[in-house]
Protein backbone atom coordinates (compact mmCIF):
# COMPACT_ATOMS: atom_id res chain seq x y z
CA UNK A 1 0.00 0.00 0.00
CA UNK A 2 1.62 3.34 -0.73
CA UNK A 3 1.80 6.87 1.50
CA UNK A 4 -1.28 7.87 -1.55
CA UNK A 5 -3.30 4.99 -0.81
CA UNK A 6 -3.00 5.32 2.78
CA UNK A 7 -3.63 9.03 3.16
CA UNK A 8 -7.06 8.13 1.17
CA UNK A 9 -7.64 5.80 3.75
CA UNK A 10 -6.97 7.99 6.63
CA UNK A 11 -9.08 11.31 4.88
CA UNK A 12 -10.78 13.27 6.50
CA UNK A 13 -8.25 15.73 8.13
CA UNK A 14 -6.00 18.18 7.95
CA UNK A 15 -2.19 17.71 6.07
CA UNK A 16 -0.55 16.86 9.58
CA UNK A 17 -3.23 15.02 10.55
CA UNK A 18 -3.37 12.86 7.57
CA UNK A 19 0.62 12.69 7.75
CA UNK A 20 0.75 11.25 11.22
CA UNK A 21 -2.12 8.43 10.63
CA UNK A 22 -1.04 7.73 7.43
CA UNK A 23 2.81 7.14 8.45
CA UNK A 24 4.29 8.82 6.14
CA UNK A 25 6.19 12.31 6.34
CA UNK A 26 4.43 15.91 6.62
CA UNK A 27 6.39 16.78 3.28
CA UNK A 28 5.78 13.57 1.40
CA UNK A 29 1.85 13.82 2.88
CA UNK A 30 2.38 17.75 1.17
CA UNK A 31 3.10 16.71 -2.25
CA UNK A 32 0.80 13.77 -2.52
CA UNK A 33 -2.12 16.10 -1.74
CA UNK A 34 -1.01 18.55 -3.80
CA UNK A 35 -1.34 16.09 -6.23
CA UNK A 36 -4.75 14.80 -5.47
CA UNK A 37 -6.14 17.70 -5.07
CA UNK A 38 -4.83 19.45 -8.19
CA UNK A 39 -6.37 16.62 -10.22
CA UNK A 40 -9.89 16.40 -8.18
CA UNK A 41 -10.69 12.99 -8.68
CA UNK A 42 -9.44 11.07 -5.63
CA UNK A 43 -9.85 14.24 -2.96
CA UNK A 44 -10.39 17.82 -2.65
CA UNK A 45 -10.97 20.25 -0.11
CA UNK A 46 -14.23 20.03 1.91
CA UNK A 47 -13.48 22.79 3.97
CA UNK A 48 -11.33 25.32 6.24
CA UNK A 49 -11.03 25.38 10.05
CA UNK A 50 -9.49 28.37 12.00
CA UNK A 51 -6.95 27.87 14.46
CA UNK A 52 -7.99 28.95 18.22
CA UNK A 53 -4.90 31.31 18.00
CA UNK A 54 -5.10 32.32 14.62
CA UNK A 55 -3.02 32.24 12.34
CA UNK A 56 -3.58 30.91 8.96
CA UNK A 57 -6.49 28.78 7.79
CA UNK A 58 -6.09 24.67 8.22
CA UNK A 59 -7.55 23.13 4.24
CA UNK A 60 -9.42 19.80 5.43
CA UNK A 61 -8.93 17.23 2.80
CA UNK A 62 -12.09 14.80 1.93
CA UNK A 63 -11.69 11.71 -0.51
CA UNK A 64 -13.50 11.55 -3.30
CA UNK A 65 -14.09 14.11 -6.39
CA UNK A 66 -15.44 17.51 -5.88
CA UNK A 67 -14.93 21.06 -6.34
CA UNK A 68 -12.55 22.55 -3.46
CA UNK A 69 -14.31 25.18 -0.74
CA UNK A 70 -13.02 28.55 -0.75
CA UNK A 71 -10.17 29.93 1.33
CA UNK A 72 -12.14 32.06 3.72
CA UNK A 73 -11.63 35.93 3.86
CA UNK A 74 -9.09 37.43 5.91
CA UNK A 75 -9.62 38.11 9.51
CA UNK A 76 -8.85 41.42 10.83
CA UNK A 77 -5.94 41.11 12.25
CA UNK A 78 -4.78 39.64 8.62
CA UNK A 79 -6.11 42.54 7.18
CA UNK A 80 -4.41 45.21 9.10
CA UNK A 81 -0.52 42.85 9.11
CA UNK A 82 -0.77 43.24 5.68
CA UNK A 83 -1.19 46.71 5.51
CA UNK A 84 0.80 47.15 7.46
CA UNK A 85 3.56 45.29 6.15
CA UNK A 86 2.75 46.64 2.29
CA UNK A 87 3.30 50.09 3.82
CA UNK A 88 6.65 49.39 5.29
CA UNK A 89 8.01 48.48 2.25
CA UNK A 90 7.41 51.93 0.63
CA UNK A 91 8.17 53.86 3.44
CA UNK A 92 11.32 53.02 5.14
CA UNK A 93 11.05 53.97 8.84
CA UNK A 94 14.42 56.01 9.91
CA UNK A 95 14.29 57.47 6.87
CA UNK A 96 12.29 60.98 7.05
CA UNK A 97 13.87 63.29 4.47
CA UNK A 98 17.72 63.00 5.41
CA UNK A 99 19.68 66.25 5.05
Amino acid sequence: MTCRDRLIAAMPGSQAQLAQRANCSVKTASIELGALVLAQLQAHIGGWHRQARGGKPVAIYVAGPGPNAPRPPLTRGALYTKRSRVRSTYEPSGCRGAT
